[in-house]
């Protein structure tokens, strides 16, 4: 899911859409911090 959200994030400021291209930033950072929190918890 983050990969997959990073290639969006790459594909949309490829073609230029900006907005696309943060929101797909923020998702993905999103995405990291969760499983940076899970990994925490479990540790």
């Amino acid at each position: 899911m983050y990969i997959v959200s990073l290639y969006n994030a790459c594909i949309s400021l490829i073609e230029g859409n900006i907005f696309v291209a943060w929101i797909a930033l923020i998702l993905a950072f999103i995405i990291l911090a969760k499983c940076a929190d899970i990994f925490v918890d479990s540790s």
